[in-house]
């Protein structure tokens, strides 16, 4: 197992104490093959603890740092996995908000741990709920949070896609090193993938990686 500490005067002072009670709420109620586990929590008068399955093949960002990109195989066989993740997550009426390659962990078997709730957003229960918070790492960020619109649950989808275009291209669609033009990208830029990629990944890339939610 593995032992995650939050230190209550950091959550106070930077006003993070609300994303670990989150966290900790969500995980206390998930129970997936493809989420990691919280065995349980508790707290002193300095800490939050959080005690958790423990991964032992590092993340997907480390994996991809190593060999760049992966087999089309080996790339639908991950996002498989963090697709049934987040759809159990929205049965919960739970959107994730923070897809990337590092919080894909890899358990000792080789499977996904889809980790670190705490930007995630409890009670999406209605089909008009949103979350107005702009978070999230910026190259994965959905076009809907660059817009001030808010997000639901497509963000998620849109994000697994940035993760899937990864996995396969690289990078994250629409990256540069310039933040703005980055988000500019994200938000107008025409999707570019490259001929390599087989037309059913091309076809599947399209659909999650859509400029709108509605889409």
């Amino acid at each position: 197992m593995a032992m995650k500490v939050l230190n209550k005067q950091f959550l106070v002072k930077n006003n993070h104490l609300k994303y670990a009670i989150s966290e900790a709420n969500i995980l206390k109620r998930a129970s997936h093959p493809f989420v990691l586990k919280m065995h349980y929590s508790f707290q002193t008068p300095a800490n939050l603890y959080m005690i958790l399955d423990l991964c032992t093949g590092g993340d997907l960002a480390y994996h991809l740092s190593l060999r760049e990109i992966f087999e089309e195989n080996e790339s639908r066989f991950f996002i498989a996995e963090v697709i049934l993740a987040i759809e159990y997550i929205h049965s919960l009426n739970v959107i994730y908000r923070d897809m990337k390659p590092e919080n894909i962990l890899i358990s000792a078997d080789g499977h996904i741990k889809l980790a670190d709730f705490g930007l995630a957003k409890e009670g999406m229960n209605k089909g008009h709920s949103k979350a107005k918070s702009f978070c999230g790492s910026p190259a994965y960020l959905p076009p809907e949070m660059l817009s001030d619109n808010g997000v639901s649950k497509p963000a998620d989808i849109y994000q697994m896609g940035a993760v899937l275009y990864e996995m396969l291209v690289g990078m994250p669609p629409f990256y540069t090193d310039n933040i703005q033009r980055l988000y500019k990208n994200i938000q107008n830029s025409k999707l570019q993938i490259p001929s390599v990629i087989s037309p059913d990944a091309r076809d599947l890339l399209q659909r999650m990686l859509m400029k709108k939610p509605s889409q």
